[in-house]
């Protein structure tokens, strides 16, 4: 039996699920304690600098993560360690790069301009330098799958700053700025703890050369704008919401907490992407497509079956989770954030599709067809928020828009993957559907073996 349990948790899908699951777990006690902690105003300006700085941290090592799991995953330890030391370098110097800017321009410009940005001016810099240790060592530790490692990682930055945030609210009832600052140490905690085992490839900074950086860049370029405007699609929103002089932080608040939920139904989305990037890559560089599109086909499948129940769960008892979400605080916006609740968890359903055509064009070496994708999708994002916010002034047109253009990726998408392999989009619900008697049939094998001992 013991065996058995170790096979189970040696599972590359169930490290990956079991990650995000308490990662998600802790993000949530967090949010929940964030949202009594803080005032509306005040949760608003948090929402903004975390959003911001999240949106910089996927711009910064989009350049490099998706190009350095995709060539690793060749399985050669030489060519791995050029392209695990290149991506350091590259890496570092961006970094540096980032944080003398956000320095200059917090001192350059008055707060009046910077407004509710004030505060990613003025800590971002100190948190691009860090986290870069520990997400640097996310893209060596995903390209070998060792989900135990980024497990790691996560527990060292989330759960202290879960400690301190609910000390806070116990105790001392501090604002905003000790939470960023918090914030920023359990990330350098995390990066320090990279640095000495040498997990985040440091040490291999010898192997890097100037061929194999110009590759990283070469296919870096696309996955940088395909990142830049995916983290755009996640947060303008919630930017373009702070902009605005009618609905501001208070506005940011009403309407974080909605999407909240669904990063919490997403959670097997990231959890299966994280192990289906490496296995497209190695599908698509051994020539075995038929391989490639059982995969794409299987994991589409999968989660979007198992996002149906969940959907209408969600519906059922969303008046429960918007009350467990907000609190009491939010009553008087509970009519509103019901509405834009019902309309992103139709944005939920149809995300599977989007998000594993996008990783089946970057694995399939087609970068720029994918960042074309996301930056149709942005176009129409950017348009559709800024009449929504600044013409209409509804916080459920923004819900809406963000429907409009994961349909229009999903469409794009598929056109250029059907286009390069043939597919049969029946074949998703089909493989899908297998996933899941496969399972069933192991879980029955599981339980015969465990009567048996």
């Amino acid at each position: 039996m013991k065996n058995i349990f170790k096979k189970i948790l040696r599972e590359k899908n169930i490290q990956s699920l079991g990650t995000n699951v308490f990662v998600a777990a802790v993000n949530l006690a967090t949010f929940l304690l964030l949202v009594r902690s803080l005032t509306k105003e005040e949760f608003g300006e948090w929402v903004v600098f975390i959003t911001a700085a999240t949106l910089l941290d996927l711009v910064r090592f989009g350049l490099t993560r998706r190009a350095i799991v995709h060539f690793i995953s060749s399985g050669n330890k030489e060519f791995s360690d050029g392209f695990n030391g290149s991506g350091f370098t590259i890496d570092l110097l961006l970094s540096f790069i980032v944080a003398v800017l956000f320095i200059g321009i917090y001192f350059i410009l008055p707060s009046t301009i910077l407004g509710a940005y004030s505060y990613l001016f003025l800590y971002y810099p100190f948190l691009a330098l860090a986290n870069f240790g520990w997400n640097n060592a996310i893209a060596v530790q995903q390209s070998e799958q060792r989900f135990d490692r980024i497990l790691i990682f996560r527990l060292l930055v989330f759960v202290p700053f879960l400690i301190f945030v609910a000390i806070n609210k116990a105790f001392f009832h501090l604002g905003i700025e000790p939470i960023i600052i918090a914030s920023i140490s359990t990330n350098a905690l995390a990066s320090l703890v990279a640095t000495i085992f040498k997990w985040n490839g440091w040490d291999l900074i010898r192997n890097s050369t100037s061929e194999v950086i110009k590759k990283i860049l070469n296919y870096g370029k696309y996955t940088l704008l395909t990142s830049t405007g995916s983290s755009l699609l996640r947060s303008a929103d919630a930017l373009i919401i702070g902009m605005s002089a009618v609905l501001g932080p208070t506005g940011v608040a009403i309407y974080a907490i909605p999407f909240k939920i669904i990063d919490l139904i997403q959670m097997p989305l990231s959890a299966f992407m994280a192990t289906a990037i490496p296995k497209l890559s190695k599908y698509y560089l051994q020539n075995a497509i038929d391989k490639f599109k059982i995969t794409l086909y299987t994991y589409t499948g999968a989660v979007s079956i198992l996002f149906i129940p969940v959907i209408l769960l969600s519906i059922i008892f969303s008046k429960y989770l918007l009350f467990l979400f907000a609190g009491q605080d939010y009553a008087d916006s509970y009519g509103q954030m019901l509405f834009i609740f019902y309309v992103v968890l139709l944005y939920g359903l149809i995300l599977p599709f989007d998000r594993f055509t996008g990783v089946a064009l970057d694995s399939s070496e087609l970068p720029d067809k994918n960042a074309l994708k996301v930056y149709v999708m942005l176009g129409l994002n950017l348009i559709g928020n800024i009449i929504a916010v600044f013409v209409f002034e509804s916080l459920i047109l923004v819900a809406v828009v963000s429907v409009l253009f994961t349909i229009a990726g999903c469409y794009i998408g598929w056109h250029f993957l059907n286009k390069k392999f043939k597919l049969e989009i029946r074949n998703i619900f089909s493989k899908g559907l297998q996933f899941y008697i496969d399972l069933f049939h192991s879980a029955i094998n599981l339980k015969s073996e465990l009567k048996a001992r």
